[in-house]
Protein backbone atom coordinates (compact mmCIF):
# COMPACT_ATOMS: atom_id res chain seq x y z
CA UNK A 1 0.00 0.00 0.00
CA UNK A 2 2.83 2.44 0.92
CA UNK A 3 5.08 1.78 -2.44
CA UNK A 4 1.30 2.32 -4.33
CA UNK A 5 0.58 5.83 -2.90
CA UNK A 6 3.98 6.74 -3.22
CA UNK A 7 3.75 5.60 -7.09
CA UNK A 8 0.33 7.94 -6.90
CA UNK A 9 2.06 10.86 -5.52
CA UNK A 10 4.76 10.63 -7.56
CA UNK A 11 2.41 10.57 -10.99
CA UNK A 12 0.51 13.62 -9.79
CA UNK A 13 3.72 15.46 -8.72
CA UNK A 14 5.64 15.22 -12.31
CA UNK A 15 3.08 17.18 -14.68
CA UNK A 16 3.80 20.24 -12.17
CA UNK A 17 7.19 20.71 -12.82
CA UNK A 18 6.66 22.93 -15.86
CA UNK A 19 5.97 26.93 -15.26
CA UNK A 20 2.86 26.66 -13.59
CA UNK A 21 3.50 28.94 -11.02
CA UNK A 22 4.14 31.84 -12.84
CA UNK A 23 1.10 32.00 -14.83
CA UNK A 24 -0.72 34.79 -13.39
CA UNK A 25 -3.93 34.18 -11.33
CA UNK A 26 -6.39 36.64 -9.32
CA UNK A 27 -8.44 35.47 -6.41
CA UNK A 28 -12.17 36.93 -7.10
CA UNK A 29 -15.09 37.48 -4.61
CA UNK A 30 -15.56 33.85 -2.84
CA UNK A 31 -18.00 35.14 -0.06
CA UNK A 32 -21.58 34.96 -0.60
CA UNK A 33 -22.09 38.54 -0.33
CA UNK A 34 -20.01 40.67 -2.40
CA UNK A 35 -20.04 43.91 0.46
CA UNK A 36 -22.48 45.79 2.43
CA UNK A 37 -23.17 48.53 -0.55
CA UNK A 38 -25.45 45.98 -2.62
CA UNK A 39 -29.20 45.80 -2.14
CA UNK A 40 -30.08 42.62 -1.67
CA UNK A 41 -33.27 42.67 -0.69
CA UNK A 42 -34.77 41.49 -3.77
CA UNK A 43 -33.69 38.32 -4.03
CA UNK A 44 -31.08 39.08 -7.18
CA UNK A 45 -28.96 41.84 -8.11
CA UNK A 46 -28.65 45.58 -9.43
CA UNK A 47 -26.72 48.08 -10.18
CA UNK A 48 -24.98 50.32 -7.58
CA UNK A 49 -25.03 53.47 -9.31
CA UNK A 50 -28.57 55.44 -8.88
CA UNK A 51 -31.74 55.22 -11.20
CA UNK A 52 -31.82 58.73 -13.27
CA UNK A 53 -34.91 58.50 -15.35
CA UNK A 54 -38.25 56.65 -14.79
CA UNK A 55 -39.44 54.11 -17.66
CA UNK A 56 -41.74 55.28 -20.36
CA UNK A 57 -44.09 52.87 -21.56
CA UNK A 58 -43.06 50.53 -24.28
CA UNK A 59 -43.78 51.43 -28.12
CA UNK A 60 -44.57 48.82 -30.31
CA UNK A 61 -42.84 48.84 -33.72
CA UNK A 62 -42.64 46.77 -36.91
CA UNK A 63 -39.05 46.33 -38.28
CA UNK A 64 -39.13 44.94 -42.00
CA UNK A 65 -36.63 42.09 -42.32
CA UNK A 66 -34.25 41.48 -45.71
CA UNK A 67 -37.45 39.64 -47.23
CA UNK A 68 -39.87 42.32 -46.19
CA UNK A 69 -41.59 40.42 -43.26
CA UNK A 70 -42.91 42.27 -40.00
CA UNK A 71 -40.37 41.74 -36.86
CA UNK A 72 -42.05 42.96 -33.69
CA UNK A 73 -40.19 44.93 -31.45
CA UNK A 74 -41.04 46.92 -28.44
CA UNK A 75 -39.18 50.20 -27.46
CA UNK A 76 -38.20 51.17 -23.82
CA UNK A 77 -36.77 54.55 -23.46
CA UNK A 78 -36.42 56.32 -20.11
CA UNK A 79 -38.24 59.54 -19.19
CA UNK A 80 -35.48 62.24 -19.75
CA UNK A 81 -36.36 65.92 -19.50
CA UNK A 82 -35.66 67.78 -23.11
CA UNK A 83 -35.89 64.91 -25.16
CA UNK A 84 -38.83 64.45 -27.42
CA UNK A 85 -38.33 61.42 -28.69
CA UNK A 86 -40.48 61.34 -30.89
CA UNK A 87 -38.75 64.31 -32.71
CA UNK A 88 -36.75 63.74 -35.79
CA UNK A 89 -33.64 66.03 -34.58
CA UNK A 90 -32.38 65.17 -31.18
CA UNK A 91 -29.46 66.80 -29.12
CA UNK A 92 -26.42 64.08 -28.05
CA UNK A 93 -27.71 64.29 -24.90
CA UNK A 94 -30.77 62.26 -26.13
CA UNK A 95 -28.84 60.13 -28.16
CA UNK A 96 -28.89 56.45 -26.24
CA UNK A 97 -26.91 52.75 -26.74
CA UNK A 98 -29.29 50.30 -27.01
CA UNK A 99 -29.30 47.11 -25.34
CA UNK A 100 -31.67 44.08 -27.53
CA UNK A 101 -33.09 40.72 -26.20
CA UNK A 102 -34.35 38.65 -29.49
CA UNK A 103 -35.90 35.49 -28.12
CA UNK A 104 -39.40 33.36 -29.18
CA UNK A 105 -40.62 33.64 -25.76
CA UNK A 106 -42.14 37.21 -25.96
CA UNK A 107 -45.87 36.29 -27.22
CA UNK A 108 -47.94 39.11 -27.84
CA UNK A 109 -47.21 41.61 -26.08
CA UNK A 110 -44.17 43.46 -24.67
CA UNK A 111 -43.13 43.50 -21.35
CA UNK A 112 -40.30 44.87 -18.98
CA UNK A 113 -41.69 41.97 -16.53
CA UNK A 114 -40.69 39.44 -18.84
CA UNK A 115 -36.90 39.86 -18.81
CA UNK A 116 -35.20 38.13 -16.00
CA UNK A 117 -32.62 39.77 -15.59
CA UNK A 118 -34.28 42.78 -15.53
CA UNK A 119 -32.06 44.52 -18.06
CA UNK A 120 -34.85 47.15 -18.53
CA UNK A 121 -35.27 48.16 -15.25
CA UNK A 122 -31.47 48.04 -15.17
CA UNK A 123 -30.49 50.02 -17.67
CA UNK A 124 -33.33 52.51 -18.77
CA UNK A 125 -33.17 54.05 -15.40
CA UNK A 126 -29.60 54.86 -16.35
CA UNK A 127 -30.20 56.49 -19.92
CA UNK A 128 -30.47 53.07 -21.88
CA UNK A 129 -32.55 52.55 -24.58
CA UNK A 130 -34.00 48.58 -24.76
CA UNK A 131 -35.23 46.67 -27.47
CA UNK A 132 -37.55 43.43 -26.92
CA UNK A 133 -37.21 41.70 -30.31
CA UNK A 134 -39.74 38.85 -31.06
CA UNK A 135 -38.20 36.21 -33.24
CA UNK A 136 -39.67 35.43 -36.93
CA UNK A 137 -43.07 33.30 -36.48
CA UNK A 138 -43.44 34.33 -32.58
CA UNK A 139 -45.07 36.75 -30.29
CA UNK A 140 -46.52 39.16 -33.37
CA UNK A 141 -43.41 38.86 -35.93
CA UNK A 142 -44.62 37.73 -38.91
CA UNK A 143 -43.55 34.52 -41.19
CA UNK A 144 -42.83 31.08 -40.10
CA UNK A 145 -40.69 29.75 -37.51
CA UNK A 146 -37.92 27.86 -37.82
CA UNK A 147 -35.93 26.46 -35.20
CA UNK A 148 -32.62 27.89 -34.50
CA UNK A 149 -32.66 28.96 -37.98
CA UNK A 150 -29.82 30.59 -40.17
CA UNK A 151 -32.56 33.39 -41.18
CA UNK A 152 -32.27 34.44 -37.58
CA UNK A 153 -28.92 35.83 -37.99
CA UNK A 154 -30.32 38.35 -41.14
CA UNK A 155 -33.50 39.44 -39.02
CA UNK A 156 -31.80 40.18 -35.96
CA UNK A 157 -29.36 42.06 -38.34
CA UNK A 158 -32.20 43.92 -40.09
CA UNK A 159 -33.14 45.07 -36.36
CA UNK A 160 -29.89 46.01 -35.39
CA UNK A 161 -29.46 48.30 -38.68
CA UNK A 162 -33.02 49.70 -37.67
CA UNK A 163 -31.99 50.51 -34.25
CA UNK A 164 -28.66 52.67 -35.33
CA UNK A 165 -30.98 54.62 -37.49
CA UNK A 166 -33.42 56.09 -34.91
CA UNK A 167 -33.09 59.87 -33.89
CA UNK A 168 -32.67 58.29 -30.01
CA UNK A 169 -29.93 56.15 -30.66
CA UNK A 170 -26.12 56.69 -30.75
CA UNK A 171 -25.48 54.00 -33.19
CA UNK A 172 -24.18 51.20 -30.85
CA UNK A 173 -26.25 48.16 -30.28
CA UNK A 174 -25.30 45.50 -27.34
CA UNK A 175 -26.93 42.27 -26.94
CA UNK A 176 -27.88 39.74 -24.48
CA UNK A 177 -30.56 37.33 -23.13
CA UNK A 178 -30.17 33.76 -21.74
CA UNK A 179 -31.25 30.53 -23.20
CA UNK A 180 -32.68 31.23 -26.94
CA UNK A 181 -32.40 34.40 -26.43
CA UNK A 182 -28.48 33.73 -25.64
CA UNK A 183 -28.77 32.01 -29.09
CA UNK A 184 -29.92 34.83 -30.84
CA UNK A 185 -27.10 37.01 -29.47
CA UNK A 186 -24.81 34.92 -31.11
CA UNK A 187 -26.66 35.43 -34.23
CA UNK A 188 -26.53 38.92 -34.32
CA UNK A 189 -22.57 38.37 -34.06
CA UNK A 190 -22.00 36.26 -36.83
CA UNK A 191 -24.10 38.98 -39.07
CA UNK A 192 -20.85 40.68 -38.29
CA UNK A 193 -23.25 43.85 -38.46
CA UNK A 194 -21.21 46.99 -37.25
CA UNK A 195 -23.45 48.64 -35.16
CA UNK A 196 -23.43 45.64 -33.09
CA UNK A 197 -20.71 46.66 -30.34
CA UNK A 198 -20.84 44.09 -27.64
CA UNK A 199 -22.68 40.82 -26.98
CA UNK A 200 -23.47 38.89 -23.34
CA UNK A 201 -24.78 35.69 -24.48
CA UNK A 202 -25.63 33.45 -21.08
CA UNK A 203 -26.15 30.56 -21.75
CA UNK A 204 -26.50 30.37 -25.29
CA UNK A 205 -26.25 27.95 -28.07
CA UNK A 206 -23.49 28.67 -30.57
CA UNK A 207 -23.11 24.82 -31.55
CA UNK A 208 -26.98 24.07 -33.00
CA UNK A 209 -25.91 19.94 -34.00
CA UNK A 210 -23.30 19.68 -30.95
CA UNK A 211 -26.47 20.83 -28.54
CA UNK A 212 -28.48 17.65 -29.18
CA UNK A 213 -26.08 15.36 -30.40
CA UNK A 214 -22.30 14.64 -28.59
CA UNK A 215 -20.16 12.50 -29.90
CA UNK A 216 -23.00 10.62 -31.63
CA UNK A 217 -24.79 10.20 -28.36
CA UNK A 218 -28.77 11.98 -28.49
CA UNK A 219 -30.07 13.99 -26.16
CA UNK A 220 -33.99 13.38 -26.00
CA UNK A 221 -34.77 16.96 -26.83
CA UNK A 222 -32.65 16.19 -30.50
CA UNK A 223 -35.51 14.20 -31.28
CA UNK A 224 -38.48 16.37 -30.22
CA UNK A 225 -37.29 19.71 -28.93
CA UNK A 226 -37.31 21.53 -32.49
CA UNK A 227 -40.91 19.93 -32.69
CA UNK A 228 -42.10 21.52 -29.83
CA UNK A 229 -41.51 24.75 -30.33
CA UNK A 230 -43.27 25.04 -33.07
CA UNK A 231 -46.78 24.72 -30.91
CA UNK A 232 -45.26 26.39 -28.02
CA UNK A 233 -44.36 29.66 -29.63
CA UNK A 234 -45.68 29.85 -33.44
CA UNK A 235 -49.34 29.73 -32.03
CA UNK A 236 -48.76 32.14 -29.01
CA UNK A 237 -50.28 35.06 -30.18
CA UNK A 238 -52.17 34.65 -34.14
CA UNK A 239 -56.35 33.15 -33.85
CA UNK A 240 -55.85 30.13 -35.38
CA UNK A 241 -56.99 30.52 -38.76
CA UNK A 242 -53.61 32.26 -39.02
CA UNK A 243 -51.31 29.35 -37.41
CA UNK A 244 -50.71 27.44 -40.74
CA UNK A 245 -49.07 30.48 -41.89
CA UNK A 246 -46.45 30.65 -39.24
CA UNK A 247 -46.42 26.97 -38.65
CA UNK A 248 -44.49 26.85 -42.20
CA UNK A 249 -44.94 23.42 -42.99
CA UNK A 250 -42.08 22.79 -45.06
CA UNK A 251 -39.74 23.84 -41.90
CA UNK A 252 -42.32 21.63 -39.60
CA UNK A 253 -41.44 18.42 -42.18
CA UNK A 254 -37.45 19.31 -41.82
CA UNK A 255 -37.26 19.66 -38.32
CA UNK A 256 -38.94 16.40 -37.97
CA UNK A 257 -37.10 14.19 -40.47
CA UNK A 258 -33.66 15.90 -39.57
CA UNK A 259 -34.57 15.39 -35.72
CA UNK A 260 -35.65 11.53 -36.35
CA UNK A 261 -32.24 11.04 -38.30
CA UNK A 262 -30.10 12.67 -36.16
CA UNK A 263 -31.31 10.52 -33.11
CA UNK A 264 -31.10 7.55 -34.74
CA UNK A 265 -27.35 7.92 -36.00
CA UNK A 266 -25.66 10.43 -34.00
CA UNK A 267 -25.07 11.75 -37.40
CA UNK A 268 -25.86 15.89 -37.63
CA UNK A 269 -23.50 16.26 -40.64
CA UNK A 270 -26.51 17.95 -43.03
CA UNK A 271 -26.73 21.41 -44.07
CA UNK A 272 -29.70 21.35 -41.79
CA UNK A 273 -27.37 21.08 -38.99
CA UNK A 274 -24.68 22.94 -40.09
CA UNK A 275 -25.89 25.98 -41.15
CA UNK A 276 -27.21 25.79 -36.82
CA UNK A 277 -23.37 26.22 -36.01
CA UNK A 278 -22.62 29.97 -35.60
CA UNK A 279 -18.92 29.59 -34.68
CA UNK A 280 -16.90 30.15 -38.09
CA UNK A 281 -19.31 33.15 -38.83
CA UNK A 282 -18.70 34.64 -35.85
CA UNK A 283 -14.74 34.31 -35.70
CA UNK A 284 -14.73 35.56 -39.42
CA UNK A 285 -17.25 38.36 -39.06
CA UNK A 286 -17.76 39.91 -35.57
CA UNK A 287 -15.57 42.83 -35.03
CA UNK A 288 -16.87 43.94 -31.27
CA UNK A 289 -16.78 42.01 -27.78
CA UNK A 290 -18.21 39.41 -25.95
CA UNK A 291 -18.80 38.41 -22.49
CA UNK A 292 -19.89 34.51 -22.28
CA UNK A 293 -21.89 33.77 -18.84
CA UNK A 294 -22.32 30.00 -18.74
CA UNK A 295 -23.05 27.56 -15.92
CA UNK A 296 -20.93 24.42 -15.30
CA UNK A 297 -23.66 22.06 -14.34
CA UNK A 298 -25.83 23.34 -17.19
CA UNK A 299 -28.06 20.39 -18.23
CA UNK A 300 -30.01 22.81 -20.92
CA UNK A 301 -27.23 23.95 -22.70
CA UNK A 302 -24.10 21.89 -22.13
CA UNK A 303 -20.83 24.25 -21.04
CA UNK A 304 -19.42 22.23 -23.71
CA UNK A 305 -21.37 25.31 -25.81
CA UNK A 306 -18.53 28.15 -24.72
CA UNK A 307 -15.68 26.06 -23.32
CA UNK A 308 -13.41 25.78 -24.92
CA UNK A 309 -14.96 28.63 -27.67
CA UNK A 310 -13.45 31.47 -25.53
CA UNK A 311 -9.80 30.56 -26.35
CA UNK A 312 -10.99 30.40 -29.86
CA UNK A 313 -12.57 33.98 -29.75
CA UNK A 314 -9.63 35.20 -28.05
CA UNK A 315 -6.90 33.58 -30.46
CA UNK A 316 -8.96 35.06 -33.62
CA UNK A 317 -8.61 38.74 -31.47
CA UNK A 318 -12.13 39.46 -30.09
CA UNK A 319 -12.35 40.82 -26.86
CA UNK A 320 -13.77 38.30 -24.35
CA UNK A 321 -14.69 38.00 -20.80
CA UNK A 322 -16.11 34.89 -19.40
CA UNK A 323 -17.60 33.48 -16.56
CA UNK A 324 -18.24 30.05 -15.45
CA UNK A 325 -20.35 29.08 -12.24
CA UNK A 326 -21.87 26.57 -10.49
CA UNK A 327 -24.82 26.77 -11.53
CA UNK A 328 -27.61 24.73 -13.98
CA UNK A 329 -29.03 27.10 -16.96
CA UNK A 330 -29.66 29.89 -13.95
CA UNK A 331 -28.24 33.49 -13.70
CA UNK A 332 -25.18 34.01 -11.31
CA UNK A 333 -27.17 36.04 -8.96
CA UNK A 334 -30.23 34.52 -7.61
CA UNK A 335 -31.02 33.45 -4.25
CA UNK A 336 -33.03 30.75 -5.40
CA UNK A 337 -30.38 29.42 -8.13
CA UNK A 338 -26.74 29.85 -7.14
CA UNK A 339 -25.43 29.02 -3.79
CA UNK A 340 -22.79 31.98 -3.97
CA UNK A 341 -24.42 35.14 -5.04
CA UNK A 342 -23.06 37.49 -7.24
CA UNK A 343 -24.36 40.88 -5.86
CA UNK A 344 -22.05 42.64 -8.37
CA UNK A 345 -23.21 40.98 -11.14
CA UNK A 346 -25.75 44.22 -12.83
CA UNK A 347 -23.69 46.54 -11.33
CA UNK A 348 -20.69 44.52 -13.57
CA UNK A 349 -23.39 44.56 -16.63
CA UNK A 350 -24.06 48.15 -16.30
CA UNK A 351 -19.97 49.29 -16.14
CA UNK A 352 -19.88 46.43 -19.23
CA UNK A 353 -22.02 48.29 -21.68
CA UNK A 354 -21.03 51.82 -20.15
CA UNK A 355 -17.47 50.79 -21.70
CA UNK A 356 -18.30 49.23 -25.19
CA UNK A 357 -21.66 50.91 -26.14
CA UNK A 358 -20.79 54.77 -24.17
CA UNK A 359 -17.23 54.68 -24.59
CA UNK A 360 -16.96 55.20 -21.50
CA UNK A 361 -12.99 55.46 -20.21
CA UNK A 362 -11.18 54.16 -17.45
CA UNK A 363 -14.03 51.23 -16.66
CA UNK A 364 -12.15 47.79 -15.68
CA UNK A 365 -13.68 44.53 -16.21
CA UNK A 366 -11.50 42.64 -14.28
CA UNK A 367 -9.69 38.82 -15.47
CA UNK A 368 -10.72 37.64 -18.83
CA UNK A 369 -12.19 34.72 -17.06
CA UNK A 370 -13.66 34.00 -13.54
CA UNK A 371 -14.62 30.91 -13.00
CA UNK A 372 -16.12 29.21 -10.20
CA UNK A 373 -15.07 26.01 -8.63
CA UNK A 374 -17.24 23.07 -6.79
CA UNK A 375 -16.14 24.20 -3.83
CA UNK A 376 -17.98 27.88 -4.67
CA UNK A 377 -14.59 30.24 -4.86
CA UNK A 378 -13.96 32.39 -7.49
CA UNK A 379 -10.64 32.88 -9.00
CA UNK A 380 -9.91 34.49 -12.20
CA UNK A 381 -8.15 33.34 -15.13
CA UNK A 382 -6.41 34.35 -18.58
CA UNK A 383 -8.47 32.18 -20.90
CA UNK A 384 -10.23 28.79 -20.17
CA UNK A 385 -9.56 26.39 -20.14
CA UNK A 386 -6.19 27.30 -18.86
CA UNK A 387 -3.39 27.20 -21.27
CA UNK A 388 -0.94 25.74 -18.27
CA UNK A 389 -2.76 22.75 -17.90
CA UNK A 390 -1.30 19.44 -17.80
CA UNK A 391 -2.70 15.67 -18.08
CA UNK A 392 -2.54 13.55 -15.25
CA UNK A 393 -3.53 10.38 -16.50
CA UNK A 394 -5.06 6.99 -14.57
CA UNK A 395 -5.63 3.94 -15.84
CA UNK A 396 -8.86 1.72 -15.45
CA UNK A 397 -7.28 -1.17 -14.10
CA UNK A 398 -8.42 -4.93 -14.26
CA UNK A 399 -8.93 -5.01 -10.23
CA UNK A 400 -11.27 -2.52 -10.31
CA UNK A 401 -8.51 0.30 -9.45
CA UNK A 402 -7.75 3.95 -11.04
CA UNK A 403 -4.64 3.46 -10.81
CA UNK A 404 -1.47 5.79 -11.90
CA UNK A 405 -0.47 5.67 -15.27
CA UNK A 406 1.36 2.34 -15.88
CA UNK A 407 0.74 0.32 -13.22
CA UNK A 408 -2.74 -0.87 -14.49
CA UNK A 409 -3.20 -4.16 -13.85
CA UNK A 410 -4.25 -6.37 -17.20
CA UNK A 411 -7.82 -7.64 -17.33
CA UNK A 412 -11.54 -6.81 -19.36
CA UNK A 413 -14.72 -5.53 -17.87
CA UNK A 414 -18.17 -6.65 -20.25
CA UNK A 415 -21.00 -4.21 -19.94
CA UNK A 416 -24.39 -6.07 -20.52
CA UNK A 417 -28.08 -5.95 -19.67
CA UNK A 418 -30.75 -3.29 -18.62
CA UNK A 419 -29.91 0.13 -16.79
CA UNK A 420 -29.46 0.72 -13.01
CA UNK A 421 -29.29 4.14 -11.71
CA UNK A 422 -25.39 4.12 -11.37
CA UNK A 423 -24.95 7.08 -8.60
CA UNK A 424 -26.99 5.75 -6.32
CA UNK A 425 -26.42 1.80 -5.85
CA UNK A 426 -24.82 -0.24 -3.20
CA UNK A 427 -24.33 2.67 -0.03
CA UNK A 428 -23.84 6.26 0.03
CA UNK A 429 -23.27 7.59 -3.79
CA UNK A 430 -21.50 3.75 -4.64
CA UNK A 431 -21.68 1.59 -7.45
CA UNK A 432 -19.96 -2.08 -7.78
CA UNK A 433 -16.86 -2.17 -8.42
CA UNK A 434 -15.22 -4.42 -10.62
CA UNK A 435 -14.39 -7.13 -8.17
CA UNK A 436 -17.80 -7.10 -6.60
CA UNK A 437 -19.34 -8.00 -10.26
CA UNK A 438 -16.66 -10.85 -11.42
CA UNK A 439 -16.10 -8.95 -14.73
CA UNK A 440 -19.51 -9.06 -15.82
CA UNK A 441 -22.46 -5.89 -15.11
CA UNK A 442 -24.27 -2.98 -16.08
CA UNK A 443 -22.09 -0.71 -14.43
CA UNK A 444 -18.31 -0.65 -13.63
CA UNK A 445 -16.95 1.70 -10.85
CA UNK A 446 -12.84 2.43 -10.79
CA UNK A 447 -11.12 3.85 -7.61
CA UNK A 448 -8.23 5.69 -7.00
CA UNK A 449 -6.16 5.22 -3.63
CA UNK A 450 -6.47 8.49 -0.93
CA UNK A 451 -4.43 11.14 -2.91
CA UNK A 452 -1.63 12.18 -1.64
CA UNK A 453 -2.20 15.70 -2.06
CA UNK A 454 -4.84 18.01 -3.02
CA UNK A 455 -5.12 18.23 -6.71
CA UNK A 456 -7.10 20.95 -8.96
CA UNK A 457 -8.70 19.60 -12.43
CA UNK A 458 -9.50 22.53 -15.03
CA UNK A 459 -11.37 22.55 -18.43
CA UNK A 460 -11.73 19.19 -20.69
CA UNK A 461 -11.33 15.80 -19.10
CA UNK A 462 -11.02 12.84 -21.20
CA UNK A 463 -11.59 8.79 -20.90
CA UNK A 464 -10.26 7.03 -23.79
CA UNK A 465 -11.75 3.39 -23.53
CA UNK A 466 -10.46 0.25 -25.46
CA UNK A 467 -14.15 -1.10 -25.99
CA UNK A 468 -14.97 -4.36 -28.05
CA UNK A 469 -18.32 -4.55 -29.67
CA UNK A 470 -20.43 -7.96 -29.79
CA UNK A 471 -22.73 -6.44 -32.60
CA UNK A 472 -22.41 -4.37 -35.27
CA UNK A 473 -24.74 -1.93 -33.13
CA UNK A 474 -22.37 -0.85 -30.88
CA UNK A 475 -24.57 1.11 -28.15
CA UNK A 476 -23.33 4.45 -26.31
CA UNK A 477 -21.17 4.73 -23.59
CA UNK A 478 -20.92 6.58 -20.30
CA UNK A 479 -19.02 7.96 -17.39
CA UNK A 480 -19.28 9.86 -14.48
CA UNK A 481 -16.50 11.00 -12.66
CA UNK A 482 -16.85 11.77 -8.66
CA UNK A 483 -14.91 12.74 -5.65
CA UNK A 484 -15.21 10.45 -2.66
CA UNK A 485 -14.63 12.02 0.95
CA UNK A 486 -13.21 9.89 3.85
CA UNK A 487 -16.90 9.87 5.15
CA UNK A 488 -18.17 8.05 1.90
CA UNK A 489 -20.16 11.26 0.89
CA UNK A 490 -19.63 11.62 -2.69
CA UNK A 491 -19.65 14.73 -4.99
CA UNK A 492 -20.03 14.54 -8.66
CA UNK A 493 -17.41 16.38 -10.54
CA UNK A 494 -18.41 15.66 -14.21
CA UNK A 495 -19.75 13.15 -16.93
CA UNK A 496 -18.75 12.45 -20.38
CA UNK A 497 -20.78 10.15 -23.37
CA UNK A 498 -19.99 8.92 -26.65
CA UNK A 499 -21.63 6.39 -29.45
CA UNK A 500 -19.28 3.80 -30.43
CA UNK A 501 -20.25 4.46 -33.97
CA UNK A 502 -18.89 7.78 -33.04
CA UNK A 503 -15.43 6.69 -31.38
CA UNK A 504 -13.09 9.04 -32.85
CA UNK A 505 -15.38 12.11 -31.36
CA UNK A 506 -17.99 14.05 -33.14
CA UNK A 507 -21.42 13.99 -34.98
CA UNK A 508 -20.33 13.20 -38.71
CA UNK A 509 -21.32 10.37 -40.38
CA UNK A 510 -21.10 7.04 -38.32
CA UNK A 511 -18.56 4.64 -38.64
CA UNK A 512 -18.73 1.13 -39.27
CA UNK A 513 -18.23 -1.17 -36.50
CA UNK A 514 -16.77 -5.12 -36.78
CA UNK A 515 -18.15 -7.89 -33.76
CA UNK A 516 -15.12 -8.51 -32.09
CA UNK A 517 -12.64 -6.00 -33.29
CA UNK A 518 -11.72 -3.38 -30.44
CA UNK A 519 -12.02 0.79 -30.91
CA UNK A 520 -10.58 3.13 -28.72
CA UNK A 521 -13.91 5.27 -27.70
CA UNK A 522 -12.53 9.30 -27.56
CA UNK A 523 -14.66 10.39 -24.87
CA UNK A 524 -14.41 14.47 -24.03
CA UNK A 525 -16.03 15.22 -20.56
CA UNK A 526 -18.27 18.06 -20.01
CA UNK A 527 -15.84 21.24 -18.71
CA UNK A 528 -14.95 20.77 -15.24
CA UNK A 529 -13.43 22.79 -12.24
CA UNK A 530 -12.80 20.98 -9.37
CA UNK A 531 -10.33 20.91 -6.13
CA UNK A 532 -10.02 17.74 -4.47
CA UNK A 533 -8.99 17.65 -1.29
CA UNK A 534 -5.83 15.43 0.56
CA UNK A 535 -7.36 11.89 1.01
CA UNK A 536 -10.48 12.02 -0.43
CA UNK A 537 -10.66 9.33 -3.88
CA UNK A 538 -11.45 9.64 -6.96
CA UNK A 539 -14.11 7.25 -8.45
CA UNK A 540 -15.06 6.40 -12.54
CA UNK A 541 -18.06 5.16 -13.27
CA UNK A 542 -18.64 3.53 -16.57
CA UNK A 543 -22.66 2.79 -17.82
CA UNK A 544 -24.56 2.68 -20.36
CA UNK A 545 -27.85 4.39 -18.71
CA UNK A 546 -27.83 7.90 -20.54
CA UNK A 547 -26.72 10.93 -18.40
CA UNK A 548 -28.61 14.54 -17.96
CA UNK A 549 -31.08 14.64 -20.38
CA UNK A 550 -29.03 11.89 -23.11
CA UNK A 551 -31.16 9.03 -23.49
CA UNK A 552 -29.72 5.55 -22.90
CA UNK A 553 -27.62 3.41 -24.96
CA UNK A 554 -30.05 2.32 -27.82
CA UNK A 555 -28.45 -1.34 -27.45
CA UNK A 556 -27.67 -2.94 -24.72
CA UNK A 557 -25.55 -5.88 -26.45
CA UNK A 558 -22.01 -6.82 -24.37
CA UNK A 559 -19.67 -4.33 -25.06
CA UNK A 560 -16.12 -5.51 -23.35
CA UNK A 561 -13.69 -2.92 -22.16
CA UNK A 562 -10.02 -3.82 -22.19
CA UNK A 563 -8.23 -2.62 -18.69
CA UNK A 564 -5.07 -1.89 -17.82
CA UNK A 565 -1.96 -1.84 -20.33
CA UNK A 566 -2.86 1.68 -21.08
CA UNK A 567 -5.76 0.04 -22.89
CA UNK A 568 -8.71 2.68 -21.05
CA UNK A 569 -7.18 5.99 -19.52
CA UNK A 570 -8.84 9.09 -17.45
CA UNK A 571 -7.02 11.81 -17.98
CA UNK A 572 -7.91 15.02 -16.25
CA UNK A 573 -6.32 18.78 -16.64
CA UNK A 574 -4.46 19.52 -13.74
CA UNK A 575 -3.22 23.04 -12.79
CA UNK A 576 -1.72 24.76 -9.56
CA UNK A 577 -3.38 27.64 -8.11
CA UNK A 578 -3.01 29.38 -4.52
CA UNK A 579 -5.13 27.51 -2.30
CA UNK A 580 -7.86 29.33 -1.30
CA UNK A 581 -10.73 28.05 1.32
CA UNK A 582 -14.37 29.08 0.57
CA UNK A 583 -16.28 30.79 2.32
CA UNK A 584 -20.14 31.50 2.50
CA UNK A 585 -22.37 33.93 3.69
CA UNK A 586 -26.55 33.42 3.57
CA UNK A 587 -27.30 35.81 1.00
CA UNK A 588 -28.94 39.05 2.10
CA UNK A 589 -26.81 38.70 5.64
CA UNK A 590 -23.50 40.89 6.38
CA UNK A 591 -20.31 39.01 6.09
Amino acid sequence: MRQWSLLLALAMLLPLAAGCLTYPTTVVQSSGVAGPAYDTSRGWSMPLSPALYGILDAVKEKVPAADGTPLAIGVFLPDMEGCDWAAGNLSAECRLPTVMDAGPYYGPNVDKDKYRPPTIEWLVPRGYAVIQMSLRGTGESGGCLEFKAPQDVEDVSAVISWIAQQPWSNGNVGMTGRSYDGTSAWAGAASGNPHLKTIVPISGAVNGPFLYYKNGTSELRGAINGATYFPTYATDAKPPTEWTERLCEGALVDVHRESAYSSLTGDASSEYWQSRDLRQQILENYNGSVWVIHGLHDWNVNPSQAVPFVRELQAAGIETKAWFGVWEHHYPDRVDEHRNVRWDWAERMVQWFDKYLRGTPGIDTGPAVEVEDNLFVWRGEATYPPADATWLDFEASGDGALAPAGNGTPGSFTLVGGTTAVANQAGPGEAPSLGDLGGLGDSVTFRSEPLARALRFAGLPQFHVTATPSTPVGGHLFAELFDVFPDGRTMRLGWGAISLHHYAGGNGEPETLTPGVPVVARMEFEPMDALVAEGHRLRLVVHRDGVEDILPSPSLEPVELSLGGGASVLRLPLIERPMVLPTYVAPGLAP
